[in-house]
């Protein structure tokens, strides 16, 4: 039974991996050949630029790229990728961080890095791949891109399924060093964050562990409440996302159920060293139903006595 349950395991994180987005975008752009056109014309003009005169600090940046068998194509189609695959607006932020993941190599500085990928994401705004909306004129806090292009509805609906891993459905594997995991068929970092928030030094592991293998079930009759926003969802976006989470946290329910109602929380700290639970469809620091939801699978009755 222990060894099937594993094996249900292995095939839940490959279900909600994460990796294979990246994967099904790029297939899908690749399969657009209006798509891809775009991005050649995007890469030769991102090309010309590198060639153009310009302020010193920048050309030194250029110069460095036109000397490096750096793939314009590919950053490009990263970029895009990064940006369509959200079906909605992204901070630029956030795009930039796309960037400066296949820059940084060559330009050896994630800010250096960062200079660049906001240019070619200005480029790739002319070339009607993606649109930049300004703060000021989006009333948002932050420059937003959204990508002029959709995906099919099933890879939209692959991603919103892939987009958190659900509990784990077998006691977690113990955790060893910084960089390990409590899942079976992966590592992953135990600090939160980027690359750039990841380093070697102590953190307290023993805390993850026994947090990591405490059994948890979740309340049925809660579970028979309709879930609601606890935010107004007054745009077809916002519908239409609260929609997809809540068909996916259902899916996740019902698996949690099958498993004889038995599951665990995976836990990582972020870099000021907080331990948070990880997830999204049911853990400890989600919306007031999701943690109603979860009750200790062995319980104790509290009494005064001594």
């Amino acid at each position: 039974m222990h060894e099937i349950a594993r094996l249900n395991q292995i095939v839940l994180e490959d279900t909600y991996s994460r990796t294979n987005n990246i994967k099904w975008v790029k297939k899908e752009i690749q399969n657009s050949q209006e798509i891809m056109d775009l991005i050649d014309e995007c890469a030769s003009r991102v090309l010309d630029w590198l060639h153009e005169d310009c302020y010193k600090s920048l050309k030194v940046l250029k110069d460095t790229l036109v000397n490096s068998d750096v793939d314009l194509q590919k950053l490009v189609m990263n970029l895009m990728s990064s940006v369509i695959m959200e079906q909605g607006e992204k901070t630029i932020q956030q795009v930039v961080g796309t960037g400066i993941a296949y820059l940084e190599g060559y330009l050896q500085d994630p800010f250096k890095a960062a200079k660049v990928s906001a240019e070619i994401i200005g480029i790739m705004c002319e070339m009607d791949l993606v649109d930049v909306t300004p703060a000021r004129d989006g009333g948002t806090l932050y420059t937003m891109v959204s990508s002029q292009y959709e995906l099919p509805a099933d890879v939209v609906n692959k991603i919103a399924q892939t987009k958190y891993m659900p509990p784990m459905l077998v006691r977690p594997n113990h955790v060893r060093h910084n960089r390990d995991s409590a899942y079976i068929s992966y590592n992953e970092s135990m600090i939160l964050g980027d690359v750039h928030n990841f380093h070697e030094e102590t953190i307290s592991l023993d805390v993850i562990n026994i947090q990591n293998s405490i059994p948890l079930e979740l309340d049925e009759k809660i579970l028979a409440m309709e879930e609601t926003s606890n935010k107004p969802l007054n745009t077809v976006e916002k519908i239409n996302n609260f929609q997809r989470m809540r068909q996916a946290s259902t899916d996740v329910y019902k698996l949690v159920l099958s498993n004889e109602n038995q599951f665990y929380n995976t836990h990582a700290y972020d870099m000021r060293g907080r331990l948070y639970s990880k997830g999204y469809y049911v853990h400890i620091q989600g919306t007031e139903y999701k943690k109603c939801l979860i009750n200790f699978q062995y319980k104790e009755l509290i009494t005064h006595s001594l």
